[in-house]
C-alpha cells in the first residue's frame, strides 16, 4: 500500500512539471523587428526608406535614446505593424550623427541603431583668425578646410545673428556677400565701422561639389573712443633736398611705441588704403621680435630724394598695461594738391598676404 502511494504522487508531479512547463511556453513574448538598422538623410523631415515592422505577441513600445528622432506610433498591442521613423532635426554638421531606439515587449528588447548623414561637407570650414581690431575697422586670418573650393564672406549684425538661420544665412549670402577662392586672398577686412559697435563675422565654404560647410559666426566689438588713450603726436614735419624730419611726444597714457614711415610715391598710395591693413602688418611685424620699440619722445630723421614730395607717418601706443592704443597715429603730408581718399561707409573684402606685403614696400620702421 505503501509503494502505490508513492508512485501516485510521483505520477501527480511529472504531470504537474509538464502542465507547468507548457504554460511557461505559452506565455513566453514573442517580438521581431525587421531591421537592425536604420539610415535618414540630412534634412530635417526625412523619413526612413525601409520600413520599420514590428511583430510581436504582446503589448510594445518604443524608448528612445534621442531626442532627434519621431516615431509615428510609439506603442501597440499584439500583432504585427509598420511604424514610421523620421528625423525631427536637421544634421547641421560635417560628421554623421548616430543614435538608438528599443522596441520593448512583455522581457523583450531589440535595440535599433539609426544614422543620420551629414548636412554640411567635411573639410569646408573657413573660419576667421589673429584678428586685429580698431575703433573703425578689423583685418584677419582666413583659417581654411582643406576641401574649401569657394567661400563667401561678409558682416551682419546681432539682430540677424539672433533670428536667421544658418540657412538663411547662407541664402541671404548668395546676393549680399561677395564669392572668393582660397587662391584670392587669406587676408580679411572690414573698416569704415563705428566704434563700440558688434559686428559678427560671418564665413562659410563649400566643396567642389557644391557642399556648404560649417557656418562660423564670430562676435567681433570695435573698439571703443577714448580721450585720454596712449597716443603719439607727431609735429613739426619738416623737409630739405637730403631728409625729412619731425618730432614724436608721447601722452601721460603711454609706454612705449612703435613707428613707421612711407616717403615718396609709396605715401601717396598708401594713403589710399585702409589703415587696418598697416596695423595687421605692424602688428606681424612685432610679433616676429624683428622691431624693438621706442620708449621716448624724440627728434626723427629720412632720407629724401629731391623727388620725393610726400611723407605717411604712423605710430602705434603702447599703453602701461601692455595693450596697444586703439587707433593708429597717422600724419600724411603732401608738397603737391593731392589729398588721401576718405571711405565713410563699411567696405569688406579680401586680400591675399603677398599683395599686402607688396603695398608695404618702402615702409622704414623706425628704431632706437
Amino acid at each position: 500500500m505503501k509503494k502505490l502511494n508513492f508512485f501516485y504522487l510521483l505520477t501527480l508531479l511529472l504531470v504537474f512539471a509538464s502542465c507547468s512547463s507548457s504554460d511557461d511556453d505559452k506565455s513566453e513574448t514573442q517580438l521581431s523587428v525587421s531591421v537592425n538598422d536604420l539610415v535618414l538623410e540630412a534634412e530635417k523631415g526625412s523619413y526612413s526608406p525601409v520600413p520599420l515592422v514590428i511583430t510581436s505577441s504582446d503589448d510594445w513600445s518604443i524608448v528612445s535614446h534621442v531626442d532627434w528622432l519621431d516615431f509615428s506610433s510609439k506603442s501597440g498591442s499584439a500583432g504585427t505593424v509598420t511604424v514610421s521613423v523620421r528625423a525631427k532635426s536637421a544634421n547641421d554638421s560635417s560628421v554623421e550623427r548616430i543614435g538608438e531606439f528599443d522596441v520593448v515587449a512583455g522581457d523583450k528588447v531589440k535595440t535599433i541603431e539609426v544614422r543620420q548623414f551629414p548636412g554640411l561637407a567635411d573639410g569646408c570650414e573657413v573660419r576667421p583668425t589673429n584678428l586685429v581690431v580698431l575703433t573703425d575697422g578689423v583685418a584677419f586670418d582666413f583659417n581654411f578646410g582643406k576641401k574649401v573650393s569657394y567661400y563667401y564672406y561678409g558682416y551682419i549684425d546681432a539682430v540677424m545673428a539672433g533670428s536667421m538661420t544658418d540657412d538663411e544665412i547662407a541664402q541671404y549670402a548668395q546676393d549680399e556677400f561677395y564669392r572668393y577662392t582660397p587662391e584670392e586672398g587669406d587676408l580679411g577686412y572690414l573698416y569704415g565701422l563705428d566704434p563700440n559697435t558688434e559686428y559678427y563675422l560671418v564665413t562659410f565654404g563649400y566643396d567642389s561639389k557644391g557642399n556648404r560647410g560649417d557656418m562660423s559666426r564670430t562676435l567681433v566689438k570695435t573698439k571703443p573712443v577714448i580721450t585720454n588713450r596712449p597716443r603719439v603726436n607727431i609735429s613739426n614735419v619738416t623737409c630739405d633736398d637730403y631728409q625729412w624730419g619731425w618730432e614724436t611726444s608721447m601722452s601721460a597714457y603711454t609706454s612705449k611705441y612703435y613707428m613707421a614711415v612711407y616717403s615718396g610715391i609709396y605715401a601717396d598710395e598708401y594713403s589710399k588704403f585702409p589703415s587696418v591693413w598697416m596695423a595687421w602688418y605692424m602688428k606681424n611685424e612685432i610679433n616676429s621680435g624683428e622691431h624693438e620699440a621706442i620708449l621716448q619722445s624724440d627728434s626723427w630723421y629720412l632720407s629724401r630724394e629731391s623727388s620725393e614730395y610726400s611723407i605717411y607717418i604712423c605710430t602705434w601706443a603702447v599703453g602701461e598695461n601692455n595693450e596697444f592704443a586703439h587707433q593708429l597715429d597717422i600724419f600724411y603730408n603732401s608738397l603737391l594738391t593731392y589729398s588721401p581718399a576718405v571711405n565713410n561707409e563699411p567696405k569688406v573684402g579680401v586680400i591675399s598676404k603677398e599683395s599686402v606685403r607688396e603695398y608695404m614696400t618702402g615702409l622704414v620702421f623706425i628704431e632706437k
